[in-house]
């Protein structure tokens, strides 16, 4: 079969020099032009480099916005473990000082002291009920914002805001069960 086509190439060429020549010359001709806009010659890029380059930027880009969003990430989660062990902390001091004004009123030893005492140590768990929840929402929600434009980011758009948002707030909710169980709607 190669043979066959070899030889039909032969007969072509020596039956038309010249038309082959032509025939070879524009094939060339059309090569080079097809080369010179798609890759480019010198200074000058074809629209093939020149999309490369662009999507190269693009990506380089995402890249760049991605490495902040991680760094986002972690100072929130330093922000929030700060704010975690300043809320034990405050709660500890709360409850401390809750339990000696108890000791003191309990050390008179009148019903009034019960009161006042179960009263200071109510107060003091619900503070630090609602304190915790608070903070846990906060830190939620900073993660969720963090996160959501990381994705954005890097997934160029593919989905949308919201259902970025709740595909986050589901993983945050499982993470944390027990702050999302008792958070107000």
């Amino acid at each position: 079969m190669v043979s066959e086509i070899l030889g039909e190439i032969v007969h072509e060429a020596s039956a038309e020099p010249v038309r082959l020549i032509a025939e070879v010359v524009q094939f060339v001709v059309l090569l080079a032009i097809v080369y010179i806009g798609a890759i480019g010659v010198g200074r000058r890029k074809g629209i093939v480099v020149n999309m490369l380059a662009e999507r190269d930027a693009r990506i380089r880009s995402r890249l760049v916005e991605a490495s902040g969003a991680e760094q986002a990430l972690a100072d929130a989660h330093h922000e929030a473990s700060t704010l975690v062990r300043d809320a034990r902390r405050e709660a500890r001091e709360i409850l401390a000082e809750a339990h000696a004004r108890a000791k003191a009123i309990e050390a008179t030893g009148t019903a009034e002291g019960d009161a006042a005492y179960a009263e200071a140590l109510a107060r003091a768990e619900e503070t630090i009920a609602r304190e915790t929840l608070e903070m846990h929402m906060e830190i939620r929600d900073t993660l969720v914002e963090t996160v959501a434009g990381a994705t954005r980011g890097i997934l160029n758009e593919r989905l949308t805001v919201s259902e970025q948002r709740r595909s986050i707030q589901d993983a945050v909710s499982a993470a944390l069960p027990e702050q999302t169980a008792a958070r107000p709607s």
